[in-house]
């Protein structure tokens, strides 16, 4: 049988193939956008393995406006948006637009079809009232000490990798930042500290690495994956390809430890030890109280909570650092703030990180300019008209204010694009610039897109990340304690540019995924 899964799906992608060259065009093709060089592969390649991220796509929205057309995989019609009305519509509760068949795919497979990345609709909005409150701004201040003992256990590691150096130490910081992440949001958020559990750790960081890299075979099977009927994934799921294989296995490592957890926390309450107030335990609770929620739906949140709470908080931390390492004043103004804040006594707790006006500064100018997760895919479930905020003169000439969208079709959220809008962000929207958000530069209006400052880097809508909240918070006490510890630089003859994977990663001289930093201690 392993012999014959080549041509099987040999055979399913030629089907895929004739199909997408004799399905009738659909109605993006008269919105101006680039032009194609690759039937296959459209404008997949300049969007998305060009290094460094956005080169192409930021001198299209120049060219064309914050709304235009590319060309996906096999002739495929796409509407990339970053108009702010458009936007409005696509993620609003309409019922019109939902995630892509691709990534729902994946959802499934990685994280189970109960998971609040997977479900839609009424089954979405069940499990986002039952999570909430584990992501209330009373938990979350609750949780200050668990993510400040994390940065402390970093700062630690570090400063005794440096001790036996008589100079300021070179050493890559991307993997650190990840376990620093990963052990506080499975810690804080569900009362578990995964760095002793080998088994967990390991399969996450093979899903981080194997995330960390995108090649054009990948995204051709992006486009095909659509097309395969469910067979054929069966087939994929029993003779998996190496990166199928590692997502798989972070799925049963996910389970496993879930299973492993919620037993533990049903029987500590038989015991009756009082439940932490972390999400399980929430969940665990309207389990009890009604049935309203499975021990299988909680056991799905498990994989979900740690790559969605991790891996773009953990990237947005090593841009920030990087940042912070090419210019040093920076790390002189938090450091400065801090210690006045810390004399003052005025505040204390979350409060205290929210009262640190350039350190605040900084984090939301790292979500602006990396965008973690450039762009959104959603396609169409009905016919339906998108909205703009200036009309668009087609290539035939016409002026529309709405694009007509089909069933099917596929309209890209720019999220990269939307950050970069100089009639939102300023004439400088290209810098990077913690300034504009103390100077009022920045031109918010009266309808955010998004839960914090305006940026769609929690998307909006019904489907905004529950955990926004935590991740920034996390983000301001991991940087604080670094900043006031350690002095960062960049080495010499060092490029470090962001590349687009699972979220936007460092590349460091066009090489591996890492950021060495100079370290020394204060």
């Amino acid at each position: 049988m392993a012999e014959r899964v080549p041509l099987i799906l040999g055979s399913v992608f030629v089907t895929v193939l004739v199909y997408e060259f004799f399905k009738p065009k659909n109605a993006f093709g008269d919105v101006p956008g680039p032009i194609s060089r690759s039937w296959i592969f459209g404008n997949m390649l300049e969007l998305q393995l060009y290094s460094p991220y956005g080169q192409h796509e930021f001198e299209w929205q120049k060219q064309f406006g914050p709304v235009y057309s590319i060309k996906g995989c096999i002739r495929e019609e796409r509407l990339m948006v970053s108009d702010t009305t458009a936007l409005w519509a696509i993620l609003a509760d309409t019922g019109d637009f939902r995630k892509s068949p691709q990534h729902q795919l994946i959802n499934k497979e990685v994280f189970g079809n109960r998971s609040i990345l997977y479900v839609h609709g009424e089954k979405h909005r069940h499990i986002c009232a039952v999570m909430n409150p584990a992501f209330s701004t009373a938990t979350i201040r609750a949780r200050v000490s668990s993510l400040q003992a994390c940065a402390q256990h970093l700062s630690e590691k570090w400063e005794a990798r440096l001790e036996s150096q008589s100079v300021a130490g070179i050493f890559d910081i991307f993997q650190d930042i990840h376990e620093t992440t990963l052990s506080g949001v499975t810690d804080a958020v569900m009362g578990y500290d995964v760095a002793n559990d080998k088994e967990f750790t390991k399969a996450y960081k093979n899903l981080v690495i194997t995330g960390a890299k995108r090649s054009k075979i990948a995204i051709v099977a992006h486009a095909v994956l659509l097309a395969l009927p469910s067979w054929a994934i069966d087939v994929l799921k029993l003779f998996p390809p190496r990166e199928f294989k590692t997502l798989l296995k972070h799925c049963h490592a996910s389970q496993r430890r879930a299973d492993v957890f919620l037993k533990s926390q049903i029987e500590a309450r038989k015991l009756g030890i009082e439940p932490e107030n972390d999400l399980f335990n929430v969940m665990l609770d309207s389990h009890k109280a009604s049935a309203e929620v499975s021990l299988q739906e909680i056991k799905d949140q498990f994989g979900t909570i740690t790559v969605a709470g991790e891996d773009t908080t953990a990237n947005s931390i090593v841009w920030a650092l990087y940042q912070l390492a090419k210019n040093p004043e920076y790390q002189k103004k938090i450091r400065e703030e801090f210690v006045e804040a810390q004399e003052s006594k005025r505040k204390e707790g979350l409060e205290f990180y929210e009262s640190l006006p350039f350190l605040n500064a900084l984090v939301k100018e790292t979500l602006r300019f990396y965008s973690m997760v450039p762009y959104s895919e959603r396609i169409a479930i009905k016919d339906t008209v998108i909205p703009v905020s200036q009309p668009i003169t087609t290539r035939s000439g016409q002026q529309i204010t709405q694009i007509p969208v089909k069933k099917g079709q596929y309209v890209q959220i720019a999220i990269s694009s939307y950050h970069r809008l100089p009639s939102l962000w300023g004439p400088d929207a290209e810098e990077f610039n913690p300034v504009r958000w103390l100077d009022d530069r920045t031109k918010l209006g009266d309808k955010a897109l998004g839960p914090y400052a305006n940026l769609l880097t929690f998307l909006g809508g019904p489907r905004t990340c529950l955990g926004w909240c935590f991740a920034v918070l996390e983000m301001q006490i991991v940087l604080c304690e670094l900043v006031r510890k350690f002095n960062l630089g960049l080495p010499e003859n060092s490029i470090i540019e962001p590349a687009h994977a699972i979220s936007l990663v460092p590349i460091h001289n066009r090489g591996n995924v890492e950021l060495p930093l100079c370290i020394s201690c204060i």
